[in-house]
């Protein structure tokens, strides 16, 4: 089972493209004090789309499973990245220098072409450094896997779980975990009981993890333990309606999400100054981000016997598209 989830992961996850662009942000670490902003800058897009990715694909309908009825769940969320987001304005920073003037580099979505040479009137790289390239995805999409569970309790309510461990490839891992209680508000209105309609309300909470090590084969730096960690955090709070009836369904949702995400980076850095000093910085960059606002979904679904195909589209920060297949019973 984790051979799958890992093929999952470099079929369709950021990381793989990453990989295949040899993304090395530690690279701006030669701006010194301003390095974890410009880190910041880069890596924005992928932390962004990921806070929006990890609180969609949560439903397909707002009608609930009956006691012990259960469905099992393989979905894929991605967020659209918009323009203005696949480059940053590297100029505003005073430690940081670009071949040829060049204001604006790609952030981790930006393109995957050759990006110019940086210097810095701090530090010295071992060999001439060009910064980090994007991954060039077209289209601009930050995908997530998404594997769940839910499950019929009783009194029109359901649970319902997401669990992926952490597993991954080629010095990139991520993980994930979540839970949400879905209840049929229908039940308490007598008028839905004579219409093909479903009413519910969702509350969920996801939290995602991720480990970078860099790749020692680009790496500018020499040190030990070099790495980063990122983590993900969202609230979710959801008003659900579905048509009911047989094979073709629509759905929808408006709500509210809160989402949190952070990367730290860790370990060792040996980096020599302008002055022919060595220098060694420990945990050298960390920051964090936060949103949250108002959403609305719009979806449809198919019926084929205990199997259902489902999509659908989110407005939010980065507007989101769902789409899995669920085996559900009861």
């Amino acid at each position: 089972m984790k051979k799958i989830y890992a093929m999952l992961l470099v079929l369709i996850s950021f990381s793989a493209f990453a990989q295949e662009t040899h993304v090395n942000f530690e690279r701006y670490l030669i701006a010194g004090d301003e390095s974890p902003m410009i880190i910041k800058d880069y890596l924005n897009p992928a932390m962004v789309g990921m806070m929006n990715n990890i609180s969609s694909g949560w439903y397909s309908t707002a009608d609930t499973h009956k006691r012990f009825g259960f469905d099992i769940t393989i979905g894929f969320v991605g967020s659209f990245v918009p323009n203005e987001d696949l480059t940053f304005d590297i100029s505003k920073y005073n430690n940081i220098t670009v071949d040829g003037g060049q204001k604006m580099m790609p952030t981790i979505f930006g393109t995957k072409d050759k990006s110019p040479s940086i210097s810095s009137p701090i530090f010295q790289p071992n060999s001439p450094m060009r910064a980090p390239n994007g991954t060039g995805i077209d289209p601009v999409v930050a995908p997530t896997p998404i594997l769940q569970a839910g499950l019929g309790i009783g009194w029109g309510t359901e649970v319902k779980f997401r669990f992926m461990p952490k597993v991954g490839a080629e010095g990139y891992e991520f993980g994930m975990w979540g839970v949400a209680l879905q209840h049929d508000v229908a039940q308490y209105i007598p008028v839905f009981k004579r219409l093909p309609l479903s009413l519910s309300v969702l509350g969920g909470y996801t939290k995602s993890s991720a480990t970078w090590t860099f790749n020692e084969k680009d790496n500018q730096w020499l040190g030990s333990n070099q790495h980063t960690d990122f983590e993900v955090q969202n609230y979710t709070f959801q008003l659900l309606a579905s048509t009911n009836i047989p094979i073709i369904n629509a759905y929808g949702g408006l709500g509210y999400n809160s989402s949190k995400s952070s990367y730290k980076m860790f370990g060792e850095y040996i980096i020599d100054d302008k002055n022919g000093n060595i220098n060694t910085i420990n945990d050298p960059a960390s920051n964090d981000w936060k949103s949250s606002g108002f959403t609305g979904t719009l979806g449809v679904r198919l019926s084929i016997a205990f199997f259902k195909i489902f999509a659908d589209y989110t407005w939010k920060e980065y507007n989101t598209a769902s789409a899995g297949i669920a085996f559900s019973f009861r």
